[in-house]
């Protein structure tokens, strides 16, 4: 029995905190996705059920069953796709709760909910396209009004067939079921029809138009109301459309595109300002009560038991109110607004910023696993998107006019950072943190002014005035930032030589321009990648976009990979810059081998976009989604490689190498494999090399070229010492050779080296005591070698964790 308990364990899919089900793929979830209906970009349609128990909403997934009290999910429905352009939604519970009825664009569904069985699904193709549905009232008939014609059908809820078809005496057509009646829309006036035969009962001037106003009917539809932009409200006599009386605007009321609800009892009008409050007429007492402050409230939705107000807020969580108090009812804790997530460098934590920058704003830090370590809610001038720094020890804050600097043990500011120097000019909110943990470099005037900034003290260390515009990257060294400008393309600037040193590159034209995201220097510095628009091929085909690999130092194109992305997709480089990751449709992602462009992985399951995306340690990428969530994601392949792991690992396809590096890191056999593959090269003469350096600076020619030609060979070996020595030479000459030496050094890997780099991958994925030792081995080998600096770069992650 307990191995039986034991292997339903093991199948179960795991869940989150609160215990819902994780997408397949995912390890943890911050955030919850209970009481999460979706914001209006994915909510088409929504209705409470009439004993308040049920919302029913449908979205891109289908249409679900939200329990009111648990914010879970209590059923699905069986769906079929809208049809036509530009669809219609609603949804309509019967005045029984048994049955639920769907509009979406041509097509009428009906539901029985004791069974969950669909009793027809329609399409009324002939007719055009539904604006709108309604139960008729004491009939098993749905009454249903079309978006491009005056008319209205009236459907058997059982059969789903036309038992009479209604027409308008109208030009224009904005007809929706409204209670009794049929609500229209006709050039400037609100205008009542009889359901059953077509003909105008009363007319409502109105202000604004049909997108500043807002109109009601009481649940008896005797009365209707009206709110404008500017809070007038009126009442009218719905039969005879005479104004019964007008209302000024609350107080406090910002002139905004307001929401109007009626509670059942007709005893309250309830109207939504924009995200700041809801606020309430008493009808009967004729005086505005309290607002219920902080109510984030696109939609309002009083429920049937008059105890309680339900709001949809922009962010499609659904709140509930308790109406005596005005207090929120507590729900399941969760994110609200926006969630952007950043895992620390070591990817053994999570900082999270939700919020709008205001009351509501919070950041949180979470464990890995999803344990919260704290919660802070910064003050007005406090908050601010999170950067890591690059030994994660502090998070680096950035809002409109300072750098806030927090302690990641306890949240708090430990330093501020004024960005706000007349001299400077204006912050532009965009700083770099290079891989020296105290030091950061902030922009100003859109990057024409750039200013480092020693986080430890405070000060203002350095001070750049490259003139150029647009500023969107800087090198992992910390030495080169590059601009993009849409009129004349791109421009590197040398911040160690305080000069520009590249002319225009590139200048965008019909068939080639940055298309998606920003220039981005790889992590490992070997190239400059953008991203730009494939050459058209045909007419009609929309054009995907190219990673362009480029010289990360003079911007020459050295390769354009075909990846298969469109536009307006999220991505980001893994630490060593091998893969990146990229947003692949709403919800989901997937990995890519950063030199050929071959998709390796996929995962997929948020609810909507996903606004931000990284890689979160060996094996783990890192999502946050406009569901308000973020997710910790398994992208380790489930599948070996088919041939043998060295032939996979050496080898172009990239699936084969990105199954083997797994395979690899998952075999206690793997060092000694690749130990016996990978031999180092032999280290250059150290004395010789001293003595070659020296010799550039001789006073015969003949000696300075062989002293040249010696360095030349050894290459990438002595890149280092190149380096070095540049920064110390006085003589123009030697600066002259030292440059030009440099320059014949290729910053991106060989197709070895990008093996070895695959290998390295492995061991730093694999962590034991065996793949570090052999990390240890290739990082005190030949200087200047990629293997070399691959293997330090892993184990100063590793040293991190």
């Amino acid at each position: 029995m307990t191995r039986l308990i034991a292997l339903l364990a093991l199948a179960a899919p795991p869940t989150d905190q609160f215990g819902d089900p994780l997408p397949a793929g995912a390890i943890a979830r911050f955030g919850t996705v209970r009481f999460g209906v979706g914001r209006e970009q994915i909510r088409h349609s929504h209705a409470l059920s009439p004993d308040g128990k049920f919302l029913a909403v449908e979205d891109y997934d289908g249409i679900a069953l939200w329990d009111i009290e648990t914010g879970k999910i209590a059923k699905r429905l069986p769906w079929r796709t809208s049809q036509g352009d530009f669809p219609k939604f609603a949804l309509a519970f019967s005045a029984d709760g048994k049955f639920l009825a769907r509009l979406a664009g041509r097509v009428v569904a009906m539901w029985d909910l004791a069974t969950g069985e669909e009793l027809f699904d329609v399409d009324l193709y002939e007719r055009g396209k539904c604006q709108g549905i309604a139960w008729v009232p004491g009939k098993e008939q749905v009454y249903v009004t079309s978006a491009d014609h005056a008319k209205a059908w009236i459907l058997d809820a059982r059969t789903g067939k036309i038992v009479k078809t209604i027409e308008f005496d109208m030009k224009y057509p904005l007809l929706v079921p409204k209670g009794p009646y049929v609500l229209g829309f006709v050039e400037t006036n609100w205008k009542l029809f009889e359901p059953a035969t077509g003909r105008e009962v009363a007319r409502f001037p109105g202000d604004f138009g049909a997108d500043g106003e807002s109109f009601e009917l009481t649940p008896d539809g005797k009365q209707a109301w009206l709110v404008a932009r500017n809070g007038r409200l009126r009442r009218y006599e719905s039969a005879t459309g005479k104004q019964i009386e007008e209302l000024p605007a609350p107080a406090k009321w910002d002139y905004c595109r307001t929401r109007l609800a009626i509670a059942p009892e007709a005893s309250v009008v309830y109207l939504a300002q924009s995200n700041r409050a809801v606020h309430r007429w008493d009808v009967a007492a004729r005086r505005w009560l309290a607002p219920i402050s902080d109510a984030p409230a696109r939609e309002i939705i009083p429920h049937p038991d008059g105890k309680r107000l339900l709001t949809i807020g922009f962010d499609g969580v659904l709140r509930r109110y308790d109406l005596a108090t005005g207090e929120q009812i507590p729900g399941v804790e969760g994110f609200s607004a926006s969630v952007y997530a950043y895992a620390s460098p070591e990817g053994t934590r999570v900082v999270i910023e939700s919020g709008m920058h205001d009351r509501s704003d919070l950041l949180n830090l979470f464990e890995i696993s999803g344990k919260s370590l704290w919660s802070r809610q910064p003050q007005r001038d406090d908050w601010g998107r999170p950067h890591w720094s690059s030994d994660g020890r502090k998070l680096i804050c950035v809002n409109y006019d300072r750098v806030n600097v927090r302690d990641p043990a306890h949240g708090f500011v430990s330093r501020t950072l004024s960005m706000s120097a007349e001299r400077l000019g204006d912050f532009d909110g965009m700083v770099f943190v290079p891989t020296a943990p105290d030091r950061v470099i902030a922009s100003f005037d859109k990057g024409q002014t750039l200013a480092e900034f020693n986080l430890a003290t405070g000060d203002r260390t350095r001070l750049w005035r490259p003139n150029l515009t647009n500023l969107r990257d800087l090198s992992p060294d910390g030495c080169v930032v590059v601009y993009n400008d849409l009129d004349h393309g791109l421009r590197l600037f040398d911040l160690a030589a305080n000069k520009v040193c590249t002319d225009w590159i590139d200048p965008p034209n019909a068939d080639a321009h940055i298309s998606a995201g920003m220039p981005c220097f790889s992590p490992d510095g070997s190239y400059l990648l953008t991203w730009e628009l494939e050459p058209q091929r045909q007419a009609w085909r929309s054009r995907d976009s190219m990673a362009v690999l480029r010289h990360p130092r003079t911007g020459e194109r050295k390769a354009a990979l075909e990846t298969g992305l469109g536009g307006g997709f999220v991505w980001a480089f893994s630490p060593d810059g091998l893969w990146f990751v990229a947003t692949v449709g709403r919800g989901a992602f997937a990995v890519f081998e950063m030199i050929t462009g071959q998709q390796v992985e996929k995962r997929e399951g948020h609810r909507d976009s996903i606004p931000n995306i990284q890689f979160a340690g060996p094996g783990r990428v890192l999502t946050s989604s406009a569901d308000l969530t973020a997710l910790l994601w398994d992208i380790r392949p489930k599948k070996r490689p088919s041939k043998p792991l060295w032939e996979a690992l050496s080898g172009t396809d990239a699936k084969e190498a990105w199954r083997a590096i797994w395979a690899l890191a998952a075999d206690p056999k793997a060092p000694e494999l690749l130990r016996s593959e990978i031999v180092m090269p032999a280290a250059p003469p150290a004395d010789k090399v001293k003595q070659w350096l020296a010799e550039l600076g001789a006073d015969k020619y003949a000696v300075r070229e062989a002293a040249t030609k010696n360095l030349q060979e050894l290459g990438r070996l002595v890149e280092p010492e190149l380096k070095a020595a540049r920064g110390q030479a006085k003589v123009e000459e030697v600066r002259t050779r030292l440059d030009s030496l440099l320059a014949k050094i290729a910053p991106e890997r060989s197709a070895t080296e990008i093996v070895h780099a695959r290998a390295v991958a492995a061991l730093e994925a694999a962590g034991t005591a065996d793949a570090r030792k052999l990390l240890t081995e290739w990082s005190a080998g030949p200087s200047g070698a990629w293997l070399t600096k691959d293997a330090r770069s892993a184990l100063a992650r590793m040293a991190l964790r």
